[in-house]
Order: C-alpha cells, then structure tokens, then sequence
C-alpha cells in the first residue's frame, strides 16, 4: 500500500482504502479501480491523496513519504542557514502542517505521532 498525489494514480492502480466525506460516508470503496472517470470524480471532491495497491513502478517524488523523512528534510534543507526567529517560526510551522497533515490523512485504524515540537538546530 503506498499514498499517492491523485495527480499520479494509473488506472493499473485500486484503491487500497475506501475513500470517505467528511461525515464519514463512503464515496469510493477499497478495491476500485482508478480509472479516469473515477479519479475526475474524486478531484471534484477535492480529493488530494488515495492509498493504492498495485504501486509498483512509481517514482519517490509521486509518493508522499512517511512524516519522519518528511521531518528530516526539513531539518537537512536548513542546515547551514543563518539563525533567526523568524526561520525557527517558519520551521515550527511547517513541522506542524506536515504533523497535521500525516494525521489528516492517515486511516482510520491508526494514529500516526504527529511532532509536538518543532525541528531544533535550525
């Protein structure tokens, strides 16, 4: 199972989880192909990402990578850069979107740890 920007679904590709709304009722179910008409339809649902089966051939830069690389990058893009409060502010806050958005999207079966403090050494 990967997560996939919807910009790069191939119709090879299944829905490895149903897609909900916000009230929880099912728009897409697991095991549906992700053919056109299919990811048109989750784009007008403002649908972003989708967890696919069926993965194989994709490139590292179409996948979302796990909040602790995603976090490392961060803290590896500003080595090396002068300190000042307003990059600490700017780091703390896209350690928080990226916190946010990893539990946003994570299933429903389990609760990735989002950072409670921000990148440090900055």
């Amino acid at each position: 199972m990967t997560r996939v920007p919807l910009a790069f679904v191939r119709p090879e590709m299944r829905l490895a989880r149903p897609v909900c709304d916000a009230d929880g009722r099912l728009i897409v179910g697991a095991g549906t192909a992700l053919d056109p008409r299919v990811v048109q339809a989750l784009r007008r649902l403002a649908i972003q990402t989708v967890v696919v089966t069926g993965a194989i051939e994709l490139a590292g830069w179409e996948t979302l990578p796990p909040l602790d690389d995603q976090l490392q990058a961060l803290h590896r893009r500003l080595l090396g850069t002068e300190r000042s409060d307003a990059l600490q502010v700017l780091a703390a806050a896209v350690a928080r979107y990226l916190g946010r958005r990893t539990v946003r999207l994570a299933p429903p079966d389990s609760t990735p740890d989002a950072p409670s403090d921000p990148p440090r050494d900055v």
